[in-house]
């Protein structure tokens, strides 16, 4: 009798030390990620690296956040996505649409899937290639803009 009591205060006790643990555990509170109002982007991937000119799509992948969710528009003539060949000044314009309701001010995160048709060389020299960066920021509905990140290089062939 006594041995079956030992082993079940035993128990109990590791039991009881398991659950002071877990409930410790449970308790600790990290610090809250906050998400501001101005648009944050990162760069998760370009696919491909390497593109035939005039044949070949490229598909830049990046994670999104924003405080608020006023990014996209309705309206398709307002873009939301700037994106400048490095090889160029301007910047091409892409519109994407509202990535929440409109009327509401909801935290969002996400991927946004930015599609490049048609990339070619520049230039009318015989060379076979060229690599190139794209340099690419958004900008939400009430004007604000994220940081401009940098692809990494990706090389157009004929």
């Amino acid at each position: 009798m006594y041995k079956i009591m030992r082993v079940a205060i035993q128990c109990i006790g590791s039991l009881w030390v398991l659950l002071v643990l877990l409930n410790s555990s449970a308790c600790e509170e990290g610090t809250p990620t906050v998400i501001g109002n101005t648009p944050v982007i990162e760069l998760v991937d370009v696919i491909p690296t390497t593109v035939q000119e005039f044949q070949e799509k490229l598909y830049i992948h990046l994670a999104y956040e924003d405080g608020n969710g006023d990014l996209g528009f309705f309206n398709p003539d307002l873009p939301s996505v700037f994106v400048k060949d490095s090889r160029l000044t301007e910047y091409d314009a892409y519109h994407i649409p509202p990535l929440a309701p409109t009327d509401s001010e909801v935290a969002i995160k996400g991927i946004l899937t930015v599609e490049l048709k048609n990339t070619f060389i520049l230039g009318v020299d015989a060379i076979e290639s060229q690599v190139i960066t794209y340099d690419i920021k958004v900008v939400d509905r009430a004007g604000n803009e994220s940081d401009v990140i940098t692809t990494m290089p990706i090389t157009i062939i004929r």
